[in-house]
Parts: structure tokens; sequence; C-alpha cells
């Protein structure tokens, strides 16, 4: 396909008109970006306790993480934006007359590879969100939670690293691994401790006779 057919970058101006004028589509759009969103903060964000996220959650999980971080939501609006403005304008520069060493910014492969580029820079975003959520969990600003169990009432307190419909996931500080427990097998759930974040240390006010010199011995000399 040349560059004067037309083809999927005419249609760049009318995307928002077409996803509105079929809502049959979009809504299922929607939630496989929800869900893939989720399925990438899940992935990154229990890696780092070393948990297999995706063998302990449901689909519903996957679709409740994205929205419970909602600057995702607004990195990718943005990046959508950003590409969907370059993109039209690559293609507006494209039918004007340009030199060989212009001609790739109003080239269809520079748009097809704009697309990438912003999907992999969003991609990375919620990765490094993930990650630093987790590392803060680690760190110790988590809800400290004590589990006690149904069978014989024993009880396991630890940091919250997050829940699934079906489980609980902990972090022990002082052993420094991580622990999935079934709600099924749980008869309560108490939170001991809320997340904190650090206080800043502040120096303590010296009085200063404290740290006078004692006075020197005459006798001495």
């Amino acid at each position: 396909m040349s560059e004067s057919e037309p083809g999927w970058s005419e249609a760049l101006g009318s995307s928002w008109w077409y996803w509105l004028r079929r809502p049959g589509l979009a809504i299922p759009a929607l939630y496989g970006l929800s869900s893939t969103i989720g399925m990438v903060f899940y992935w990154a964000y229990f890696r780092v306790f070393d948990i297999d996220i995706l063998a302990y959650i449901d689909p519903s999980d996957l679709l409740l993480a994205s929205f419970r971080r909602p600057v995702v939501w607004v990195v990718l609006i943005l990046s959508v934006l950003a590409v969907q403005m370059d993109n039209m304008s690559s293609l507006r520069f494209g039918r004007r007359p340009r030199s060989r060493w212009t001609a790739w910014y109003g080239s269809a492969h520079y748009r097809r590879l704009n697309l990438i580029i912003g999907a992999a820079m969003v991609s990375g975003f919620i990765v490094l969100l993930a990650m630093q959520s987790a590392m803060r969990v680690r760190e110790g600003d988590a809800d400290t939670v004590r589990l006690t169990f149904s069978e014989d009432g024993s009880q396991v307190e630890a940091l919250l690293v997050g829940t699934s419909s079906r489980f609980v996931f902990l972090y022990e500080p002082d052993q420094g691994g991580s622990s999935v427990y079934p709600f099924e097998a749980l008869r309560s759930i108490q939170r001991i401790s809320a997340a904190t974040a650090a206080e800043p240390t502040t120096a303590t006010p010296v009085d200063p006779e404290a740290v006078k010199p004692d006075p020197p011995d005459r006798d001495a000399e």
C-alpha cells in the first residue's frame, strides 16, 4: 500500500468517533486493556516477593488491579493523546513535498514504530510503579496483620503484601520470605498497625550549659 492510498493512517483522526459508534467493541476492548494492565502490574509487583501471582489470581482480580492505580490510566491516556497527535502530524507531513532527510517522519513505518514505542513506555512505567510499591512494602511501609487459622487457632503476624479474591499474601521481614494463605483456611484477619511513611529524623536540641568544658585545674599548674 502506497502512502497516497487510504489505510489505517487515514483513520487516526476519526478513531475516537469509531469507538464511540461501536460500544459493543469498546467495552470488550476496555476489559482486555484493563486486564492487561493488571497482569503486568501484578507480575512486576509480586515478582519482587518471589510469588508466581498468575497461579493465585482470577480474571476479575486482573480487572480490578488496574483501577486501584488511577495514575496508570492518567499516564495511559496522556500517552495515547501524545501518540495520536504526533501520528496526525506525521500524516500531514507525509502529504507535503519533503526532502529525503526528513521523509522518515512522514512515513507509515514511523507511525507504526511510534505506537510500539508508546506501548513500551507505558508498560515500562507500570513495571517501575509496581516495583517501587513492592520495595516500599519490603522496607516496612505496609499494614501489619495478624492471621488466625480456623483449624487450630494459631496465629501469624506479618506485613500485608496484597490480596486476591481467594488468597492473602504476606511478607515476613525477619525471615525474608513470603507466604500465601487461602481465605477459607482463616478464621479472621486483624490489622495490627497501618502503613506509615518513614518519619524524617530531627536533631535533638542540646543544652549549651551541659557541654561547657570544665575549668582548668590550677593545682596541676
